[in-house]
């Protein structure tokens, strides 16, 4: 099985392209990948917020150890992620 190939190869980011940008296309292929992880009972305790915006991705520099990557990308996936998962939510759910 060729499962575990692609999961194999990594490569870090040193800078980004600028003048290239995700497309729309490209990024509700990243967002149905994310709605489709496997997750505990299936409940998704996250939200995966979509930053565009330069100026508030400035401004999450310094909170993501001054990595400049965070400005430079043309987009940035925050992963709010609940940490008291409970009953409720899956009653909830």
């Amino acid at each position: 099985m060729k499962v575990l190939e692609p999961l194999q190869w990594r490569a870090a980011v040193r800078h980004f392209d600028t003048s290239k940008k995700v497309t729309d296309e490209q990024l509700d292929a990243l967002l149905e990948a994310g709605n489709l992880t496997a997750t505990s009972m299936g409940l998704q305790p996250f939200k995966i917020v979509v930053v565009e915006n330069k100026e508030l991705q400035k401004e999450l520099v310094p909170l993501s150890y001054n990595q400049q990557h965070v400005a430079d990308a043309s987009h940035i996936l925050v992963f709010a992620i609940e940490t008291d998962v409970n009953q409720d939510n899956v009653v909830r759910y």
